[in-house]
């Protein structure tokens, strides 16, 4: 792992804002960075925000902003995303191999589709009650804002906060298919 240390773009939304801003780190993923800091606050500089409800208002800069872990409802990061290769590269003892499971979070106001990655052959309602990460990166992810469904985003990842999380389930299925397509394209609304 680098020790080099670098600003990395990163979004987080809350109930009421959506804030984009760096923050100074060693290449952990976003995930990695809510979850083993022992603070109950994130500092992220060169910051802008919008209100949840009104992204097209005017941005609102500072020079940072600390933002309190638990009020953070999702996070987005805004860099490339590591490949299994790379991970397990960096970090050949934590690397572990995984299925995905496609997921519905209900995360009021917002819902959250997308896979949660879960240890080869894990039972998806044995790993749920067994997560210990507060934040649980969902990959190929659509977060909606549920009083405006005009709102939303789509990344490669969105880390979630489990603790605000109210329920987690597979997706509904018709006719025995699911309702979010598997190969979506992620182009979907964001508010970017």
């Amino acid at each position: 792992m680098s020790s080099r240390v670098r600003a990395v773009k990163v979004e987080l939304v809350t109930d009421t804002h959506r804030i984009v801003g760096y923050y100074p780190t060693n290449e952990r993923r976003l995930s990695d960075i809510l979850n083993l800091d022992s603070t109950d606050a994130i500092v992220l500089d060169d910051v802008c925000a919008v209100p949840v409800d009104n992204p097209d208002g005017a941005p609102i800069a500072m020079d940072f902003a600390h933002i309190i872990k638990d009020r953070i409802s999702f996070g987005i990061p805004h860099e490339p995303p590591s490949t299994a290769e790379e991970r397990q590269r960096i970090q050949p003892f934590q690397y572990v191999d995984k299925d995905r499971h496609q997921v519905l979070v209900s995360l009021p106001p917002f819902s959250v589709t997308g896979y949660l990655h879960l240890v080869k052959h894990a039972d998806i309602r044995s790993a749920l009650q067994a997560l210990a990460a507060e934040f649980v990166p969902i990959t190929r992810a659509r977060a909606i804002y549920m009083p405006d469904t005009r709102i939303g985003w789509a990344a490669e990842v969105i880390v979630i906060n489990r603790t605000r999380a109210q329920i987690f389930w597979p997706p509904m299925r018709v006719n025995n298919e699911a309702l979010v397509e598997d190969n979506a394209p992620l182009d979907g609304p964001n508010p970017e």
